[in-house]
């Protein structure tokens, strides 16, 4: 197998951040507006109300973070994890609600969780502040400059 080289692979986690951060942007907004909303909607899925109100805030900061490539393996995992139960309590039973699979109801998450999959395992990539971070914490330490952990 020929492996992926050159100066735009490491650009190519941006272009799952960003479409990913619109997703969860656009999905959190509505629920931030209307925390009392968003709990009501977990509590008809038979969640706690509090839960509704914390997605809201994740997917809005979080949205922000992965767009920004700040904390991008964190976030890509905490949206992985948002993505799994969402699909298991929510999706799968409207994707088997007429006695047949309709993947149409699942595609979405499915998609989702392996894009936050693949953010996990390669982090934001050159165009984030995880790499900014780390390029500056490397010069520091190349430099002589004492690291505290």
């Amino acid at each position: 197998m020929q492996r992926l080289e050159g100066p735009g692979v490491a650009f190519v986690p941006l272009l799952l951040r960003i479409p990913l951060a619109a997703v969860f942007l656009f999905a959190g907004w509505p629920k931030l507006t209307n925390l009392a909303g968003a709990a009501a909607l977990f509590g008809n899925f038979g969640l706690p109300g509090w839960l509704g109100q914390f997605a809201a805030v994740l997917e809005v900061v979080g949205g922000l973070l992965l767009l920004l490539g700040l904390g991008t393996r964190v976030m890509g995992l905490l949206f992985l994890m948002e993505m799994v139960v969402a699909t298991a309590l929510v999706n799968w039973g409207q994707a088997w609600a007429g006695g047949t699979f309709d993947y149409t109801a699942v595609r979405m998450q499915i998609t989702a969780m392996f894009a936050c999959l693949a953010l996990v395992l390669t982090g934001g990539g050159a165009a984030s502040l995880d790499a900014l971070w780390l390029r500056r914490r490397s010069q520091g330490a190349a430099d002589g400059a004492v690291i505290r952990r």
